[in-house]
């Protein structure tokens, strides 16, 4: 998706390949990481990249449903539908 949205990416494997490419290639206008995967997990991996440029940005994803708040109701009802069993 990202690539047919115009954008150049630098996948990686894990959190330690990430972090290594980060260190060969890096900064980047954004770090996109999931929260939990092999070897470093999200949080590890940012604080990592933390520590060689405070300022990079690092967006964060996981497979299980999340809500950002403020949210509105509607928002709120979705989310809850979201995480019904479908039947």
């Amino acid at each position: 998706m990202l690539v047919a949205a115009g954008h150049q990416i630098e996948p990686a494997l894990d959190g330690g390949e990430a972090f290594q490419i980060y260190c060969d290639r890096g900064p980047f206008d954004l770090v996109l990481t999931d929260l939990e995967h092999p070897g470093l997990n999200g949080f590890e991996l940012a604080s990592r990249i933390w520590k060689k440029d405070p300022k990079q940005s690092v967006g964060f994803v996981t497979a299980y449903p999340v809500l950002r708040l403020p949210c509105d109701r509607d928002q709120f009802l979705e989310f809850v539908e979201s995480l019904k069993p479908s039947s």
